[in-house]
């Protein structure tokens, strides 16, 4: 039966925690991008009739708000709803309640309907992007999904990255969360230990496949206070070293102090 959104409830486990025993970012992620899955399953498009047809969502880009981070053992209801866009696109916003009913993170997404044999966006009948919008559907996010430039005066490390078979997807190319992974571990020690994730972008430019050679820069810029609050935005730019004008993907994180 359609409703204004798809939802599911769920509980915070252990695997899903990090420091303070709150929930990893990546995990938001993780679980968001479950969500969609599920709610792709639910109206008859799951993985093996993605594969059949050489069709698949791909990703774009995230831009996920995090009012808090739930703790270890916190029951949620995880919501998504939907519009397509035209040329295939559809952006996607998800939230996460809490037993209060406040709600506690916000995301939007975009996703892009690709044939994985030609690489280029599918041609699908309106019945095909119709089946995914509920009736009553919530209005979306404006979400323009623009990622900060970073300011080369700010680079402050770079390193080399192996992407390793755990780190794939179905494709053989690096999985999604890894690259949001890869840019926490970026920071340093003390703005993980000292610092909260309160907003997240990232959009994914090029395909990286097993065997491509990473590059990571990190660049750390400076923000106004907020509600007497310091901030600082982090970037994680992931690069082919031979190609370094068209990365593959850009993490950027705003912490507060």
């Amino acid at each position: 039966m359609k409703g204004k959104q798809y939802s599911q409830k769920i509980r915070v486990d252990y695997s899903d925690i990090e420091k303070n025993n709150c929930m990893k970012p990546a995990k938001v992620v993780d679980r968001f991008q479950s969500l969609a899955m599920a709610h792709s399953n639910d109206i008859g498009y799951d993985l093996k009739w993605f594969e059949r047809e050489d069709m698949g969502w791909i990703l774009l880009c995230w831009h996920v708000q995090m009012r808090r981070l739930p703790e270890e053992s916190e029951e949620l209801t995880i919501s998504t709803w939907t519009k397509p866009y035209k040329r295939a696109q559809a952006q996607r916003d998800f939230d996460a309640v809490d037993e209060n009913g406040e709600q506690i993170i916000y995301a939007a997404s975009r996703w892009v309907l690709m044939n994985t044999i030609k690489r280029r966006p599918a041609k699908m009948p309106d019945s095909f992007f119709d089946a995914y919008v509920y009736d009553d559907c919530r209005p979306l996010s404006e979400e323009n999904f623009k990622m900060p430039v970073p300011d080369e005066s700010a680079l402050v490390s770079e390193k080399d990255i192996q992407l390793t078979r755990r780190d794939t997807d179905t494709n053989g190319h690096a999985n999604n969360l890894v690259y949001v992974e890869w840019a926490f571990d970026d920071v340093s020690d003390d703005l993980y230990e000292n610092g909260t994730a309160v907003d997240l972008r990232v959009v994914y430019k090029k395909e990286c496949r097993r065997d491509s050679a990473i590059k990571s820069r990190l660049y750390v810029t400076g923000l106004p206070e907020e509600d007497g609050k310091k901030r600082i935005r982090t970037d994680s730019v992931f690069i082919d070293p031979e190609n370094p004008k068209k990365p593959y993907a850009q993490v950027s994180v705003i912490w507060e102090l």
